[in-house]
């Protein structure tokens, strides 16, 4: 009875546990959306239609950081990491939130509006937990827990300077930084100058360890299994995804609201392929994506150059014979269509050559069984080439042929 009455226990306390994290979820999300909402609101009120450009970037990064938190935890309620990215959704939409009131609070109503003090002490917090919660990304990814206690340190560093520099930011003297006006709580004098140069202190630290972050997953991927690779390659290909966007930036900005949906969208590749990886669905379709992605990226840039170093060119050759005519634009259209298909089987090949060895010579070897199969008329011959085919691209570990007997064959046992 004792040890039925202990599992019941049991059992009740994991219930409640499991009430309350539900109960505190639902709050979370009551409120961010709510700061969401406010933020759209607030935005509209000063700016007017103007404001549609910054959408993309409090839903494609605030609201979409959030959604993923909460995907996870819905699908994995014991999975850690969904809280990390629920955390950042909310600091980010607090962040925003905090920024567009205290602006309309100071530069568009002729008296302030109650909670502006607040809402400026909040800001430098939240933007620290952004930065905080970069690092947590790669440290916890993918199930909320450290790649081994080796990197308990890292963690400790990461919360502990956070927790000091969310105080320091509240407590410095002088202006804040995302506003400019004078910290309402600041510390005045020599002393509040000091505590703000520990909070940029802090902050440096905080940024240092991002990159040490990024590093842990090198150590996941050389221990982790099968599928936790599988994983970490979904993780590095919606990375690079972003990064290709980001970069992009410096040499190409896109007009009016475009702009903000082009870094908008690279950050949600970022967070769908994170999303794919945390719940395992088509982990193994990775490198058809990859293999797909490089191929035509490297297509495309590639035919971009020919298309317009050609129009250079015939231009310079054709202008004399034509005049000013679109015969240049003409042949390089019809050049690029030729090229397309060769060029592509040509990039694919060198790629998987290159990165895709083992399924490159695996293809090659079907290619050659096919000929032989058409071509053969031993069956013994072709049971034995079936079998080194089966053996050279999937190495198993034993290999048998089982072939159905013909009408001779029945007659020849009876």
């Amino acid at each position: 009875m004792t040890g039925g009455s202990s599992s019941l226990t049991n059992g009740s306390s994991e219930q409640r546990k499991s009430r309350l994290v539900s109960a505190f979820l639902w709050i979370v999300v009551i409120i961010t959306v709510s700061l969401a909402i406010g933020t759209a609101y607030i935005e509209w009120l000063h700016y007017g239609r103007e404001f549609v450009g910054g959408l993309p970037w409090l839903i494609g990064t605030g609201l979409s950081s959030f959604a993923l938190g909460v995907f996870i935890l819905a699908r994995q309620p014991q999975n850690g990491y969904g809280w990390i990215w629920l955390g950042l959704g909310a600091a980010v939409t607090l962040m925003l939130f905090a920024q567009a009131y205290v602006y309309y609070s100071l530069l568009v109503t002729p008296s302030q509006l109650p909670l502006t003090n607040p809402m400026i002490a909040l800001a430098g917090p939240a933007w620290g937990l952004m930065i905080a919660q970069a690092s947590l990304i790669f440290l916890l990814f993918p199930n909320g827990q450290l790649p081994s206690s080796k990197w308990r340190w890292l963690l400790s560093t990461i919360v502990l300077v956070y927790c000091l520099t969310a105080l320091m930011g509240v407590m410095a003297g002088g202006q804040e930084g995302i506003f400019g006006v004078d910290n309402p709580y600041g510390v005045a004098g020599q002393i509040g100058h000091i505590l703000r140069r520990i909070g940029l202190m802090g902050i440096s630290v905080l940024f240092f360890c991002v990159p040490l972050s990024v590093t842990s997953l090198l150590f996941r991927y050389r221990a982790g299994g099968v599928t936790e690779r599988l994983q970490l390659r979904w993780f590095a290909f919606g990375s690079v995804l972003f990064l290709l966007i980001f970069v992009s930036d410096f040499f190409y900005t896109a007009p009016g609201i475009w702009e903000g949906i082009k870094e908008a969208s690279g950050f949600v590749a970022l967070l769908v392929t994170i999303g794919l990886a945390i719940v395992r669905h088509h982990l193994f379709d990775i490198d058809v994506i990859i293999r797909r992605t490089t191929s035509y990226a490297l297509l495309t840039t590639l035919l971009a150059l020919i298309y317009f170093g050609s129009i250079i060119v015939l231009q310079q050759v054709l202008t004399p014979l034509f005049g000013a005519s679109d015969v240049a634009v003409v042949l390089s259209t019809l050049l690029i269509a030729a090229l397309f298909l060769p060029l592509r089987k040509r990039i694919q090949d060198v790629i998987d050559r290159r990165f895709f060895r083992r399924k490159y010579d695996a293809e090659k070897v079907l290619e050659r069984f096919a000929a032989t199969a058409r071509d053969e008329t031993n069956l013994d011959a072709l049971t034995a080439e079936l079998v080194r085919v089966i053996q050279e691209t999937m190495q198993p570990e034993h290999v048998s042929v089982w072939l159905k007997p013909t009408g001779d064959d029945r007659k020849k046992l009876q």
